[in-house]
C-alpha cells in the first residue's frame, strides 16, 4: 500500500490522529527480517489509538514482522514543564509492559525538575516492584524515545519524597554558601594554621 493511501486509511479509522501523524522513518533490518516504522506526532497517542494503528499497519503489510513507534519531539518542553499533563502516555507504557504494576498506577505521583523524574509509589511493595523490574531505566528510555528528552528516573515511596527534596535543597544551599577559612582548613587541610597560644611569663620570684 502506498504511503498516501496508508495515511488516508489511518485518518479515516483514527480521526483523532488525522493530520497529526507523519511517517518519520521506515527501516527494514534484514538480519531480523523485521520492519521498523516510526511516526512523528504533534499529539500524544493513547494506548487504544496505538493498538488500532498497529492493527492497520499489520493488515496493510500481512506476513511481515513489524515494530511501530510514535514519537512526539515537539512536546519535549511542555512535557518537562508539566509531566502530570502528559503522564497518561507513560501510564500506558507501564500498563502495557508491566501488567503487575496496574494495582498502583492511579496512585503514583509524578514530579519533574527538568532533568529528573521522581515517581512516588504509594507503599514499599510498589517501590520494590518497580525497582526489581528495572522500571526507572526503561521508563527513562521511553521518555527519550517519545519526547526526545534525556532524564533520570527515580523511584521513591510516599513520605520519603519530602525528605529527599529537603536534602536536595540543603545540598544546593551548601554548594553556593561561602566557605570560611576555618571550614576550608577543617575540610581540606588548607588555610590558616591554628594559632599557638603564647607561653605565659612567670611572675618574679616564681620557682620553676
Amino acid at each position: 500500500m502506498a504511503t498516501q493511501d496508508l495515511m488516508a486509511r489511518i485518518a479515516r479509522e483514527i480521526p483523532d490522529l488525522a493530520g497529526k501523524l507523519t511517517v518519520q522513518r521506515v527501516t527494514y533490518v534484514k538480519s531480523q527480517k523485521k520492519t521498523y516504522i516510526t511516526f512523528e506526532s504533534t499529539t500524544l497517542t493513547r494506548e487504544a489509538q496505538f493498538l488500532k494503528l498497529e492493527k492497520i499497519l499489520r493488515n496493510a503489510m500481512p506476513g511481515r514482522a513489524l515494530a511501530v513507534r510514535v514519537v512526539c519531539p515537539s512536546l519535549r518542553e511542555p512535557f518537562l514543564a508539566d509531566v502530570n499533563a502528559h503522564r497518561d502516555v507513560l501510564l500506558d507504557f507501564l500498563r502495557r509492559n508491566y501488567p503487575g504494576s496496574r494495582p498502583w498506577l492511579q496512585e503514583l505521583e509524578w514530579a519533574c525538575d527538568g532533568k529528573r523524574i521522581t515517581l512516588t509509589c504509594p507503599d514499599e511493595t510498589a517501590m520494590h516492584y518497580f525497582a526489581s523490574q528495572n522500571v526507572p531505566a526503561r521508563l527513562g528510555r521511553a521518555v527519550e524515545e517519545i519526547f526526545d528528552a534525556r532524564v533520570t528516573v527515580d523511584v521513591t515511596v510516599a513520605g520519603d519524597r519530602e525528605a529527599r527534596m529537603a536534602r536536595m535543597r540543603q545540598e544546593r544551599e551548601e554548594a553556593v554558601r561561602p566557605i570560611s577559612m576555618a571550614e576550608m582548613s577543617a575540610r581540606y587541610g588548607t588555610g590558616e594554621s591554628a594559632k599557638t597560644e603564647p607561653t605565659p611569663r612567670k611572675a618574679a620570684g616564681e620557682r620553676k
